[in-house]
């Protein structure tokens, strides 16, 4: 329930912020959180946790999906997306 709970807020904010034209921000966060949370944390949990055997991988999902809205929510409630220009003006100067 605590994953569906982070992974709305990631994917709702997510999606108002690409539409909002902060593309770059958010997909390079969540490439690096994804390898860094979900395959690093994967790898050292079973690695070097092996007592947990399939909750490793899981806990380590539940971080990076809690870690990526915690950073979302913060890039959004910064407001540097309201400042991005979606469409260049085109206006002529005679």
């Amino acid at each position: 329930a605590a994953f569906q709970f982070f992974d709305a807020i990631a994917m709702t904010l997510s999606g108002a912020l690409r539409g909002a034209g902060d593309t770059v921000v958010v997909g390079v966060v969540t490439v690096l959180l994804a390898w860094g949370l979900i395959v690093g944390g994967s790898w050292y949990l079973v690695t070097y946790h092996p007592k947990l055997e399939s909750q490793g991988p899981w806990i380590a999902a539940a971080a990076y999906i809690i870690v990526l809205s915690l950073v979302i929510l913060a890039r959004f409630v910064s407001g540097k997306w309201k400042h991005i220009k979606l469409v260049e003006s085109s206006v002529a100067h005679a």
